[in-house]
Formats: C-alpha cells, sequence, structure tokens
C-alpha cells in the first residue's frame, strides 16, 4: 500500500501508522518518501483511492480557481490522470466537495478510455454521526470491461452498468446509531485536563464586532428571543460572564463577546423548540455566525461538519471539542494510532488528506 501527500505532517503520519507502506510527496516515476529517500511509484493496482484537494474549489474560498486556472486543486488532479495513463488501475475512487467541477472531470475521464458513476454521499448515512456531505466518482476502466464482455446494455435483473454501481453504494448505508459522545475522551480523561489547559492559552482580545452585532440582533428580533443571556449572563460591553458550572470556565474568559453571544442565542433557540441543549448531544460551531450554524442541519447525537479553523463547541461538556475527537469522527482508531507532532497540528488533519492514494 502506498500514498501520495502534500504535506509533510500528514506523510509522517501515514508512513508511521500504515504497516507495510510508502509516502510520497508527488506522484513522480521515482518520488522522495517521507523519511527523505527516493523510491519508484508502484503501478499494476486493482484499486486506486484518491482524494483531489478541494482547496481551490471550496465553497468557503473567496479566491475560486477553475481547473484552467489552476492551483493545487488542478495540480493534484492533473497528477491522478498522469497516473492513470501511465498504470491504467482497474477501477479508481475520487472524493472531492460537491462543488468541485464533476462534469469536466468526468470529460477527462472517459477521455482516457474510463466509464464514470458518480455519487453524492452523506457520512452520517455510513456509520460515523458527522454531516460531511461528498461526492464520489467510481471509474472503471472500460477497456478490460469490454475484453471480458462485462459491458452490456443490460445485465440479468434490467440494469445497466451504471445503475448495478449506484445500487451496491446503496447497500453500503448503514446510518450511524452511536452519538458523538462515544467518539469524545471520558470526563476523567486525563488528557482532557491538557486539552483544556491548552485551549486557555489564548488572552482574549478585545474585537469590535459591531458590524457583526447586526445579524446577531436581527437574528433575535426574527425569532422573538429577547435580549437575554441565560448561558453566560454577561453584560453588553462588559468583560465578564458566569457561564453554569459544568462549562469551561477558563476557556470561555478567553473568548470575545461574540462568541458569548452566539452559545446565548443558541440556547434560546432550543428553548424553543421545547428542551434545553445542556442536556442533549449537539455541536456549535462558533466560528460560524447564528445565522450560519450547521448545528440544525446536523441534529441531536451528529456532528457537523468539521473545518481546519472551526471551533465545534459540545452543548453538554460546556468547552470545544479536541483535535483528537475530531480526528476520531473520521473513523480513525485512535487507540492504535501513533501521534507525535502532529498533537498541535490535529485538527487541519481531521479534516483529511489533500491527497491520498492508496494501492491495493
Amino acid at each position: 500500500m502506498s500514498s501520495q501527500e502534500r504535506t509533510s505532517r500528514k506523510e509522517n503520519l501515514e508512513a508511521r501508522n500504515c504497516e507495510s507502506s510508502s509516502a510520497f510527496s508527488f506522484i513522480r516515476a521515482r518520488s522522495r518518501t517521507a523519511y527523505g529517500s527516493f523510491k519508484a511509484i508502484p503501478g499494476g493496482l486493482d484499486i486506486l483511492i484518491a482524494g483531489t484537494a478541494c482547496v481551490d474549489i471550496s465553497s468557503l474560498n473567496s479566491l475560486q480557481k477553475t481547473l484552467q486556472q489552476g492551483g493545487s486543486s488542478t495540480a493534484t488532479f492533473g497528477g491522478l490522470l498522469q497516473y492513470a495513463a501511465k498504470y491504467r488501475p482497474r477501477m479508481i475512487i475520487q472524493e472531492n466537495g460537491r462543488g468541485a467541477p464533476w462534469g469536466q472531470m468526468k470529460d477527462m475521464w472517459e477521455r482516457f478510455g474510463y466509464i464514470c458513476v458518480q455519487t453524492n454521499l452523506n457520512t452520517k448515512h455510513y456509520y460515523i454521526p458527522q454531516t460531511r456531505e461528498r461526492t464520489y466518482m467510481v471509474i472503471i476502466d472500460k477497456h478490460r470491461l469490454e475484453a471480458i464482455h462485462l459491458i452490456t446494455p443490460l445485465d440479468t435483473r434490467g440494469m445497466t452498468l451504471t445503475e448495478r454501481v449506484s445500487d451496491l453504494i446503496e447497500k453500503f448505508k448503514r446510518p450511524a446509531s452511536a452519538p458523538i459522545g462515544h467518539f469524545m475522551l471520558d470526563d476523567e480523561d486525563r488528557r482532557l485536563e491538557l486539552i483544556e489547559m491548552k485551549a486557555c492559552l489564548d488572552s482574549r482580545s478585545e474585537v469590535s464586532w459591531e458590524q457583526y452585532k447586526i445579524r446577531h440582533d436581527q437574528q433575535r428580533k426574527q425569532l422573538a428571543l429577547g435580549t437575554g443571556r441565560p448561558i453566560t449572563r454577561s453584560l453588553p460591553g462588559v468583560n465578564d460572564l458566569q457561564v453554569p458550572d459544568f462549562y469551561w470556565h477558563r476557556f470561555w474568559q478567553t473568548q470575545p463577546e461574540r462568541v458569548w453571544d452566539t452559545v446565548d442565542i443558541n440556547f434560546l433557540k432550543r428553548m424553543l423548540q421545547g428542551y434545553d441543549m445542556n442536556h442533549k448531544d449537539r455541536w456549535i460551531d462558533l466560528s460560524q455566525g447564528v445565522d450560519r450554524s450547521n448545528e440544525g442541519i446536523a441534529g441531536v447525537g451528529v456532528a457537523g461538519c468539521i473545518t481546519p479553523k472551526g471551533i465545534p463547541f459540545s452543548t453538554t461538556r460546556g468547552g470545544p471539542v479536541s483535535g483528537m475527537e475530531a480526528l476520531s469522527l473520521q473513523g480513525l482508531p485512535l487507540d492504535r494510532m501513533l501521534l507525535t507532532r502532529e498533537t498541535n497540528h490535529i485538527r487541519p488533519l481531521a479534516c483529511l488528506w489533500d491527497v491520498v492514494v492508496f494501492g491495493v
């Protein structure tokens, strides 16, 4: 098994935790591994799984680029095409965000002699309690199918090849039944104390949020929430708060007033729905405005989409979710993984790798 990565931290993490694997920096005939030596990129793969970079085409990027404009998204997809052209894997599974130019990429694959089946998936429908919507494309070598006479208009069930692949993906579905609390550290875990201390290292900076406050006031007015702050018990413009006893007090002292008001508004919104969010597993991204929160989409016991710079807040903990816990919500077995220097940079890793290519 081999993989290709664009950042050294991810290379090293994979090299340490994947047996009999090689992590490469770039897809070339010979490329440098995570340990600095040069090694030939393996060929003759049956299955190649690749998640090309999404940074240039992400909806969160205000300076998006097309495939024609270049960038890391174009470079990684181009490397994938070059590899496929040279080694002709039997099957390729490509992943990226829903906003990626899938139509253009499909046309390119078809010019290379591949058949493509595209499908939109959500992580919460496949074991993991996280709302993460992604698009996958199953790419099959058309020439190999023709050689063994598997390309026919209809099979014995009257299904086309595209319908058969889609039907198989549907059968893999298994909605998440374990809530997010099962993926988080126990309240008595010693590591949680260290995480809380690190979360409090940044001092609270006085940031003017007068323009942003207009959106908060509009949200309160539209939903008839009033002006109260029942969770933080703070006053506008006053640098003091009194959160509930089980909340991470030191963490909340470091947060700006906008974040204080965000959790108060979310509490009031949940009260309108008839329940106290402090007694339900809910995740709120404190980095987002109250009118852009994905908490309502996720639902009880399901996390919203984890982002590199997000501040996921657990309502039953009263504090933020650690990078280690975010990584756990990718389905990775943390108890069997070796994490060293990545501990301080773990949240970006939890948002998956820019490019991961595994050969089977």
